[in-house]
Formats: structure tokens, C-alpha cells, sequence
């Protein structure tokens, strides 16, 4: 039985949760033999897209090598992505801390040899590559400025609305009714009790 920090497999699971289910508890949940083949063919995705080689070619590999079509291909790309990471953003964000290793080894090379023009260079390169991860926030001060308020309103409304200020109550509901005189009708069960 599983523990309850794991979440358990239910009837309406798919075989990416199963498969997912198992890299969070491999020795509680067990995949079956398809589970396992449609696993093998995420890792092949995933492996092929750490390869360096593009979604679409990925995407011609495995529509060659396992006989899918190419909706079934891309949805491996997808889920290899998710249940793996997404290769672009880890080597985007890997090869900016390279850089960001390199501008701060060369920051204090220059920093040692006393160069101030380099040094500052390579320290507002240091910047600039820490400075970018500050724009996914994009605080925008425009947001927090008191705009008035314009408000629209069809020619109908406001003809009532005007000429019923005065009066107080408005009903916005029925708004083409027009008030008609009418008498009050007694009835004579009425007139008989008084």
C-alpha cells in the first residue's frame, strides 16, 4: 500500500501518470509491459532532444523507429518535456551560468592585475546576466496610476436615467414601459363587507 505523501493511481489515470507516478514512488508502483515500452520511448525522445537535435527531427526518428504518427510523435516531445524538463530552458539557463562563471573569473583576473576599465566591463556583463532572470517579474508602474473610469452606456439608459433623477427609483429592468393611467377595479364581494 502506498504511503499518503504519494499520490495513488486511480482508474481514470493516463499512462503519462502512471509513468509519472512511478519516478516519484519507483518501488511502490509498478508499470506495466505498454507502460514500460511507452517509458522507453520517452526517455528515447528526451535523449534525442538532450542530443542537440531539434523537435522536428526528433519528431522523424520516432515516427520512424516505432511506426507512430506524427500527432503521437509530438505528444512524446510534450510529455518527455514534462516529465523530463525542457531542454532549451535548462541549456539556455546552463550556458548562462557559464558565462556568468567566466565574466566573474575574468572580473577578478582584472581585478588582481589591477585594470580597472576591464574589470568593470566584465562586472557589468556579471550584471546584465543576472539582470535578465529581473524582467520575468516586468513591473510595470503604469498599472498603479489612478485612470478615471469610463463607463458606456446605450442612449436608452441614459434618456431614463435623466428623466427619472428626479423621481428616485429607477428600474433598470424594464426600461421600455411607459406608465399608463388606469382606474382601480372594485370588486363586490369587497363593497358588500364594508
Amino acid at each position: 500500500m502506498l504511503p499518503e505523501k504519494h499520490p495513488k493511481i486511480s482508474v481514470k489515470d493516463s499512462t503519462f501518470d502512471k509513468i509519472w507516478l512511478h519516478y516519484k514512488a519507483p518501488d511502490e508502483i509498478e508499470l506495466t509491459e505498454k507502460q514500460q515500452q511507452v517509458n522507453e520511448r520517452l526517455l528515447a525522445t528526451w535523449t534525442s532532444l538532450v542530443s542537440g537535435n531539434t523537435p522536428t527531427f526528433t519528431r522523424n526518428m520516432l515516427m520512424q523507429a516505432y511506426d507512430i504518427k506524427q500527432a503521437q510523435a509530438y505528444r512524446y516531445i510534450r510529455e518527455s518535456q514534462s516529465l523530463f524538463g525542457k531542454v532549451l530552458k535548462a541549456s539556455i539557463a546552463g550556458q548562462k551560468a557559464m558565462l556568468f562563471e567566466m565574466a566573474k573569473q575574468n572580473f577578478s583576473e582584472a581585478k588582481t592585475a589591477k585594470d580597472a576599465k576591464t574589470a568593470v566591463f566584465y562586472f557589468k556583463e556579471m550584471r546584465e546576466l543576472l539582470g535578465e532572470e529581473d524582467e520575468a517579474l516586468s513591473f510595470n508602474p503604469e498599472k498603479l496610476e489612478n485612470k478615471p473610469d469610463k463607463f458606456m452606456i446605450p442612449k436608452e439608459v441614459a434618456m431614463v436615467i435623466k428623466n427619472h433623477l428626479e423621481e428616485g427609483v429607477i428600474d433598470f429592468n424594464k426600461l421600455t414601459i411607459e406608465d399608463i393611467s388606469f382606474n382601480e377595479i372594485i370588486e363586490e364581494n369587497e363593497e358588500e363587507d364594508e
